[in-house]
C-alpha cells in the first residue's frame, strides 16, 4: 500500500499547515500554554476581553468556525466542513504537529450526528448556529459518575444572553 499523499491530499495538507502557521494565535504556540489552559478558557465563551487567553481562545474558535473546522465531518449546511475521512485525518495530523487545539467535544461527536440524522430542520438550524456561535448550547451527560444514579442522564438547554449562557431547562431521565 502506498501511504504517500495524492496531489490533492498534499495540497490540502499545505492549506491546513499554512492556515496554522498564519492564523494560530501566538498564545497557543507558547510552551507555557497547556491544553488544560485552553479547555478552561473554552468553557467560558464570551469571556472578558481583558483576559488575553480568553481573547485568543475566542479568536481561534471563530477562525475554525468560519471554515467549518469545529465539526469537520458535518455537512456544510449545518455548520460543518463536509470533509471526507481522509481530509479529517490530514487536518488532525497537522493540528497535532502544530500542537493546535481544536474545538468540538461530545456535542460534535455525539449530539450533532444524532440530530443531523434524526432531528427536525429547526433542530438542525439551531445545531448549526451552536457550532458557529455557541447559540444555543445543548448538552447531555451521564450522571452515574457524579450522583451514583446509574443510568440517569441530565439534558440541559441554554442560550446566550449578552454573551453569557442562560439555562432554559434541565431534564433528568432514568
Amino acid at each position: 500500500m502506498d501511504w504517500r499523499d495524492t496531489p490533492a491530499q498534499a495540497a490540502w495538507r499545505t492549506e491546513v499547515s499554512s492556515f496554522l502557521k498564519n492564523d494560530l494565535p501566538a498564545e497557543f504556540k507558547s510552551r507555557e500554554w497547556s491544553e488544560e489552559d485552553f479547555y478552561a478558557q473554552r468553557a467560558r465563551p464570551g469571556a472578558a476581553a481583558t483576559d488575553e487567553r480568553a481573547t485568543a481562545t475566542e479568536r481561534w474558535r471563530k477562525a475554525l468556525a468560519s471554515r467549518g473546522w469545529v465539526a469537520p465531518a458535518w455537512p456544510k449546511e449545518y455548520g460543518g466542513a463536509g470533509m471526507t475521512a481522509v481530509d479529517q485525518f490530514i487536518l488532525n495530523q497537522e493540528f497535532a504537529e502544530a500542537r493546535a487545539p481544536g474545538f468540538g467535544g461530545l456535542g460534535v461527536m455525539m449530539l450533532g450526528p444524532t440530530l443531523i440524522a434524526h432531528g427536525t430542520e429547526a433542530q438542525k438550524r439551531l445545531l448549526a448556529a451552536g457550532v458557529t456561535g455557541y447559540l444555543p448550547t445543548i448538552c447531555s451527560m451521564p450522571l452515574d459518575r457524579y450522583s451514583g444514579a446509574l443510568g440517569r442522564v441530565a439534558a440541559a438547554q441554554a442560550e446566550c444572553d449578552d454573551d453569557l449562557p442562560r439555562i432554559l431547562g434541565v431534564h433528568l431521565e432514568g
